[in-house]
């Protein structure tokens, strides 16, 4: 029999892209099926629409109400952590920065005006006055002094409340030891929030330079100006919607700064505007407060008024943390 020849089969060769081409990246979804994953989102940068599932963002009700049960079911810890705060602020912020007397500057403002002024001004201006000798009035050592204590006091009451929400009975004192772990990650996560605050800084230096020298006369020429210092705004607060977050997913074990800036946009990815709102509502809810108490109270009590306030915006600080942290749980 004649013997069969067997024809080669010639064999493609692969084109160098071909060759270097990598297969599509897949997960398995909550389902059990595998998907495609997402190629990763970055701002400001031309990218094709991606649809990312997230839970409903939680209503300003819950998140208002979960940090007020926290901390009423542990009052005596964050009452510890109010006083600890408040007797360092005392001695090293409030000595050293500039004194104001409430009882003589209302004495004052009434020899000044005299019966022109109504008792409201006059509440409004002290209330004023108040908020700018705790925040706006230190000078440079009492100003390093609180930016340190507001970090080790952030760290405590999130350290706290991982503790709290995973059942167990923490304790002030190993708050301050065992919370102080993640201070160099923390503090390069600030400086980060630093530097997106830039273009603000520029777009508000530019608009008042303007303003004040007069360089822009018509309304159109003070509009424009107006509007750069608005998009420049609306740039570091898009940045920093998310960094807010950060500042506690850093201090998770073995997290780097870099690795808790990516998370911390992942999770505000397609929502910053719904939990910027949420997030607006912390200040506001906050200088409220403190206007229905002490706008009448630095008329009726002046000299109470500055004590109370040093643990009100100590307690502030405390709540805003726990409420951040909650916000956070529920953005996962």
């Amino acid at each position: 029999m004649a013997e069969k020849l067997k024809t080669p089969v010639k064999k493609k060769k692969l084109t160098k892209k071909a060759s270097k081409a990598k297969p599509p990246v897949s997960r398995v979804n909550s389902d059990g099926k595998r998907v495609r994953s997402l190629s990763k989102h970055r701002s400001f940068k031309l990218s094709k629409k991606q649809v990312r599932l997230h839970k409903p963002l939680p209503k300003v009700r819950e998140l208002v109400k979960e940090p007020i049960n926290l901390i009423f079911n542990n009052k005596k810890l964050f009452i510890g952590l109010t006083l600890v705060y408040s007797a360092l602020s005392f001695v090293f912020i409030k000595g050293l920065g500039s004194a104001f007397d409430l009882v003589s500057t209302k004495q004052q403002i009434e020899d000044y005006f005299g019966n022109n002024i109504k008792d409201l001004e006059t509440s409004y201006v002290l209330f004023d006055h108040l908020l700018k000798s705790f925040n706006g009035s230190l000078g440079e050592v009492a100003g390093t002094y609180q930016l340190l204590f507001s970090i080790i006091l952030i760290l405590a009451v999130v350290w706290i409340c991982r503790k709290l929400y995973a059942s167990e009975k923490p304790k002030v004192k190993e708050a301050f030891y065992r919370g102080m772990y993640p201070i160099v990650p923390f503090i390069l996560v600030l400086l980060v929030i630093t530097v997106q605050l830039i273009p603000s800084a520029i777009g508000n230096f530019l608009l008042s330079t303007v303003l004040t020298n007069g360089l822009a006369v018509t309304l159109l020429e003070k509009g424009i100006w107006v509007l750069v210092f608005i998009l420049l705004s609306v740039l570091s607060l898009y940045m920093i919607t998310s960094s807010v977050f950060a500042l506690t997913i850093v201090t998770l074990q073995d997290l780097t700064p870099m690795q808790a800036l990516r998370s911390a946009r992942d999770l505000v990815l397609h929502r910053r505007l719904g939990i910027f709102g949420r997030l607006l509502i912390l200040p506001i809810l906050g200088l409220l407060v403190l206007g229905i108490i002490f706008m009448p109270l630095v008329l009726v009590a002046p000299l109470l008024a500055e004590p109370l306030f040093l643990l009100a915006s100590s307690f502030g600080l405390i709540f805003g943390t726990v409420y951040i942290y909650n916000f956070y749980r529920k953005l996962l």
